[in-house]
C-alpha cells in the first residue's frame, strides 16, 4: 500500500463523517483548518444491535457487547452471542462503512467511543457534593464512574490537586471489570470519556446550529440562572432535600463561578475574591497599586498582586469574555434574627473626597479632615 501524501491525508480528515477536528492553539496548516496540535478523533453511526439476538436483519452490529468491551466471561464457543466480525450480517455492514480493514481492537475502541450503550455515564451526584462520593447516596454501590466531569471535559482548572478523581479508582475497576471492561481498555477509559465528550459537544453543537438556537451552548440554561442562592440548612449539616433540595450546596455563604460555556465552574482563590468584593474601593479582584511616602519628594509604588492569573470585573461580572455569578446565602433581611450565615448587605456611596461612606452610619469630621489630607498629598 502507497503511503499517502499530507494533502491526501488533509482531505481524508475533511470527511465530518468520520472525524471530528478539535483546533489547537498553534497556527493552521495552510489549505486546512488542522494544526500541529489538533485533536483528531474517529467517530462512526455503527452500533451494536439492541435487539439482538431477537433481531433478524438491521443496519447495527450483532455482536457479543462483552466481546467488544474486551472480556466475554463465556467462552466463544459456548456463548449465544456472536464474535464472528465476518459473519454474514456483520461483515457487510463493516464494508458498507469501509470498517472492514480495521483490527479488532480498534474497532472496538471506535465503538466504545460512539455507541453510548457500551459505557456506563459519569456520575453527576459525585461530582456535585464533597467527600470521597460526593453526593452519591449510592457509594460504593453506584453502577457509574465516579470522575471528575471537568476533567472529562478537558478543562479542570485544579490538575493533580483535584478532590476528584482523575483516573479509574479500585471501585470503579471492579465495576468495569463486572461489565466486562479489560483491563487495557479500562486502562484508556479517562481518555475515551475525554473523546466522547468531544463528539456529543460537536453533535450538539451542530445539532443547535441547524436548530438556529447556537447561543443556548453559549449562555446557562433559565432554570440554572434561577439557582443561585446557598442552602442554609447545608452549610449547618442539616438539609433533609439532600440531592432533591433546589439551592446549592456548598460549604461556604458565597462562592463564586465562571461560566466556561458549558456550565458553570467554581473559582480558584474565592476567598481573596470575595474579600476583594466587599471592599467597594475594588472594582476588581486585583489589589490596586498603592503609594506611600518615604519623604516628601519621593513616592514608591507597591506592585500590585492579582488573585489569580485572571481578575473578575466586578462592574461587568466578567472574567475576561466569561460570564462570572456569585452565588450567596438569603438575605439577611428575609429571615428571622436568629438565623445565622445569612447575607448582609451594606450599601456605600461616594463622599464628597471619592471616599466610600456606608449608608446610616454618621460623617465624622475627622474622617472628612483625614480624607481631604490624603486626597490633598495624592
Amino acid at each position: 500500500m502507497m503511503p499517502l501524501s499530507e494533502e491526501q491525508l488533509i482531505e481524508i480528515l475533511k470527511d465530518s463523517s468520520k472525524f471530528v477536528i478539535i483546533k489547537g492553539r498553534e497556527g493552521t496548516i495552510q489549505g486546512s483548518n488542522l494544526s500541529p496540535d489538533s485533536t483528531i478523533i474517529a467517530k462512526s453511526s455503527l452500533r451494536l444491535c439492541t435487539r439482538y439476538p431477537d433481531c433478524e436483519k438491521c443496519d447495527d452490529l450483532h455482536l457479543c457487547k462483552y466481546f467488544v468491551c474486551g472480556h466475554c466471561f463465556i467462552a466463544r464457543k459456548e456463548c449465544k452471542y456472536s464474535h464472528n466480525l465476518r459473519s454474514d450480517h456483520n461483515y457487510p455492514i463493516l464494508r458498507e462503512c469501509t470498517l472492514h480493514e480495521l483490527n479488532e481492537e480498534d474497532l472496538f475502541l471506535l465503538l466504545l467511543q460512539n455507541d453510548p450503550s457500551l459505557l456506563p455515564e459519569v456520575c453527576a451526584h459525585y461530582n456535585k457534593g464533597t467527600g470521597l462520593f460526593g453526593a452519591c447516596t449510592f457509594r460504593s454501590t453506584c453502577t457509574k464512574l465516579h470522575i471528575c466531569q471537568h476533567f472529562v471535559q478537558d478543562n479542570c482548572m485544579f490538575g493533580h490537586k483535584c478532590k476528584k478523581s482523575h483516573m479509574i479508582d479500585p471501585q470503579g475497576r471492579r465495576m468495569l471489570e463486572e461489565r466486562g471492561l479489560s483491563g487495557d481498555i479500562i486502562h484508556d477509559l479517562p481518555f475515551v470519556y475525554r473523546n466522547m465528550y468531544k463528539l456529543n459537544a460537536r453533535s450538539n453543537s451542530a445539532s443547535n446550529s441547524r436548530e438556529g438556537i447556537s447561543d443556548s451552548i453559549a449562555r446557562p440554561s433559565a432554570q440554572e440562572d434561577e439557582k443561585q442562592e446557598i442552602c442554609l440548612h447545608y452549610i449547618r449539616r442539616n438539609c433533609t432535600f439532600q440531592d432533591q433540595c433546589y439551592r446549592v450546596h456548598f460549604h461556604l455563604p458565597y462562592k463564586w463561578e465562571v461560566f466556561d460555556g458549558t456550565s458553570w465552574r467554581e473559582l480558584r482563590h474565592m476567598e481573596e475574591i470575595e474579600r476583594a468584593y466587599c471592599d467597594p474601593r475594588n472594582t476588581q479582584s486585583i489589589r490596586q497599586p498603592s503609594m506611600t511616602y518615604s519623604s516628601p519628594l519621593t513616592v514608591r509604588f507597591v506592585i500590585f498582586k492579582a488573585y489569580g492569573s485572571r481578575p473578575v470585573d466586578f462592574l461587568t461580572m466578567t472574567r475576561e469574555s466569561y460570564r462570572v455569578r456569585r452565588l450567596s446565602t438569603a438575605s439577611s433581611i428575609t429571615k428571622p434574627p436568629h438565623y445565622i450565615l445569612t447575607t448582609e448587605w451594606v450599601w456605600y456611596y461616594k463622599g464628597d473626597h471619592e471616599n466610600w461612606i456606608e449608608y446610616g452610619k454618621p460623617v465624622s469630621m475627622d474622617s472628612n479632615v483625614h480624607q481631604c489630607t490624603k486626597a490633598c498629598k495624592t
